[in-house]
């Protein structure tokens, strides 16, 4: 099983930037989408990157 979902702010973007390890990173602005639009996309994240791809990555949502 992967790591779990956390719904993150800024700071984990802060984070990743630092160079510090991390599983991955998903980021939107708080209201581009709905939270249907939101899982939508999260879903087809899940579908087209693995654990290993989204390892020390940040996806821009």
């Amino acid at each position: 099983m992967g790591e779990p979902v956390q719904f993150c702010l800024d700071e984990h973007i802060q984070l990743a930037a630092s160079g510090a390890e991390h599983f991955g990173v998903a980021y939107c602005h708080p209201t581009k989408y709905s939270a249907a639009q939101l899982l939508q996309i999260l879903v087809v994240l899940h579908g087209v990157m693995d654990q290993e791809e989204m390892r020390n990555h940040v996806e821009f949502l």
